[in-house]
């Protein structure tokens, strides 16, 4: 096993769902690359927060950060991850997981489990009702962690790349300042791709700020409509993420005003709704959206959608 820096946090996730792992794993490589401390760590005997999924029991002689994933705790020491997984509800909980450690990080002891069955028939037969506990000795103080960055709110035009700033899930009570005026400019094949996400819920910038980074895609982002096409206004992007449902000017007719500029009128536009009725994609099809997501977002159709659009992009502009 590598060496790894005294001053890391080092999370273990045990025997977690496969699309819940995602979403953690995502969260924690998008903030390892902000610059916080945090690290996925294979080992639970060496990590400083757990994560646990249902009512797995977990006892621990002193207690470290355990962030199970339920309905409810079941210890006083626990925090609540609630499904469904929201990329910014996972990383708010890790945050305080980090914050709770207020003593220097640590290197924990050995962990020691309960014996398993000692054959499959004595397993079926004699298997207790609840899982073996986890016991978590008290670690030894060797280093400092660095201290957790204080999460601000976005602005309309937040830009997410290579480091971008993870927003917080409350809004501004008033209105986010547009950017100042820029010349318009026109995408180049030289440069990254550019895209604009027009959406009033944080959550889902935030979802789509992330898997877009993932793919060297950076972005700006809009909470209203009007902000939308004053941004569209300034310069020009590559693809359009656009909300139906927003306070103010709504997502059907935003799309008809870009289609009506003859600089967006080929710009691919995703439109996203809670909605999945036909007649919703239809309504969006009519008002010039060239393809349909519904929310929550899946991770693996967003990733096939704006593959298709870069294929697209690289192939005709």
């Amino acid at each position: 096993m590598s060496e790894q820096p005294d001053n890391v946090l080092r999370i273990y996730l045990h025997e977690l769902a496969e699309k819940d792992a995602a979403v953690i794993t995502r969260v924690i490589n998008f903030s390892s690359a902000q610059g916080k401390p945090y690290v996925l760590h294979a080992n639970p005997a060496e990590s400083h927060i757990l994560v646990v999924t249902g009512d797995t029991p977990v006892r621990t002689q002193n207690p470290i950060p355990i962030i199970r994933i339920h309905h409810q705790v079941l210890a006083p020491h626990e925090l609540l991850l609630a499904p469904p997984l929201l990329v910014t509800r996972v990383m708010r909980i890790i945050d305080e997981a980090a914050l709770r450690l207020k003593a220097p990080i640590a290197s924990p002891a050995p962990v020691t489990t309960n014996p398993p069955p000692t054959s499959p028939a004595s397993a079926t037969l004699n298997a207790p009702d609840k899982k073996p506990d986890t016991v978590l000795p008290k670690p030894e103080t060797i280093a400092p962690a660095p201290s957790i960055e204080p999460i601000r709110p976005p602005s309309s035009a937040e830009i997410v790349s290579p480091n971008p700033t993870i927003p917080s899930d409350k809004a501004s009570d008033s209105p986010p300042a547009l950017p100042p005026p820029v010349a318009p400019t026109a995408p180049s094949k030289t440069n990254a791709p550019l895209a604009l996400i027009i959406d009033d819920s944080l959550a889902i910038r935030t979802q789509l700020a992330i898997e877009l980074r993932n793919m060297n895609i950076a972005c700006e982002q809009a909470e209203t409509g009007e902000q939308g096409l004053a941004l569209l206004e300034q310069k020009n992007y590559h693809m359009i993420f656009l909300d139906i449902i927003m306070p103010g000017m709504d997502g059907y007719e935003v799309c008809k005003q870009i289609r009506q500029r003859p600089a967006t009128r080929k710009t691919p536009i995703v439109m996203l709704s809670g909605k999945d009725t036909p007649l919703d994609e239809v309504k969006g099809i009519l008002a010039g959206a060239t393809t349909y997501l519904t929310k929550p977002v899946n991770p693996e159709r967003l990733q096939q959608t704006i593959g298709r659009i870069a294929r697209w992009i690289a192939e005709f502009s």
